[in-house]
């Protein structure tokens, strides 16, 4: 890991002060045992319950049981694997005018039941970490084309809406997993994708431009130019005409890089 992600350590914990503290994993068994039960209860019914709901994907009471993690939050952590294999499921685009009223519904109601598997790891916490990649991948999937022929249909647009609280849900949860996660940040942030670079800066927030700062301070050309795509893509929050001044004052010079000059793009 290179030494200016460090940066975002200390701006994950921010992101979780006020937050209940996720248990370690050397905490999870001890706190569990330490419970009257080794099956801790919510709403009326022990996890091992609330886990053949989500394995069966009773959806009668597939609510009741994102619910009932929520509510055990960290004690959920065994509730991890299946919860994954939700978020990690395979799912088709919605269709506007080629999919009929009964397809819609369908994938629609598929949202809602990732959506609340993505709720429920981020109410678990740190213990959620190894659903990092499913939750950033589930969050930047095309959840609904646009149409091929240009039309003002109100669904399209609530759809729209919808594709974007996804992708705000899953920023906060991978905040929520801390530390455990700065690796699949840290891929973000160095990915040439301006889509992955602005997801991270949702899931950083403030602890970006610390990030930001240093690549550009760097002696590495590729570092530089990353520094100012992550500046960029925070745009209207960085203003516009500083970006422009960065980018005409950074040149990657031979003295640096052993090769030609690169000028750095601007917005």
């Amino acid at each position: 890991m290179k030494l200016w992600f460090s940066a975002a350590m200390v701006g994950l914990f921010l992101l979780n002060a006020g937050t209940p503290r996720a248990f370690s994993q050397s905490e999870k068994r001890t706190r569990t045992s330490d419970s009257p039960r080794e099956d801790p209860i919510a709403l009326g019914a022990p996890l091992s319950y609330w886990l053949k709901v989500i394995h069966n994907r009773n959806t009668r009471e597939l609510d009741q049981a994102y619910h009932a993690i929520i509510q055990l939050g960290p004690y959920a952590w065994a509730a991890v694997p299946e919860l994954t294999q939700i978020v990690a499921g395979p799912f088709v685009p919605i269709r506007i005018g080629r999919d009929d009223k009964g397809e819609i519904l369908s994938k629609i109601q598929t949202i809602f039941i990732k959506g609340g598997a993505v709720d429920s790891l981020g109410a678990i916490g740190a213990a959620a970490a190894p659903a990092a990649r499913s939750v950033i991948e589930w969050s930047l999937t095309v959840r609904v084309l646009p149409p091929e022929v240009p039309t003002s249909d109100p669904l399209f647009i609530d759809l729209v809406a919808l594709d974007a609280l996804e992708r705000m849900r899953g920023a906060g949860t991978i905040a929520q997993f801390g530390m455990e996660a700065l690796p699949e940040i840290r891929d973000l942030m160095e990915s040439g994708n301006s889509e992955k670079r602005k997801f991270a800066v949702a899931i950083l927030k403030e602890a970006s431009l610390p990030i930001a700062s240093d690549l550009m301070k760097s002696d590495r050309c590729s570092d530089r130019i990353l520094g100012l795509s992550a500046l960029t893509d925070m745009w209207p929050v960085v203003a516009s005409q500083h970006v422009d001044a960065l980018a005409g004052m950074l040149v990657c010079s031979e003295d640096m890089t052993g090769k030609a000059p690169v000028r750095l793009p601007g917005l």
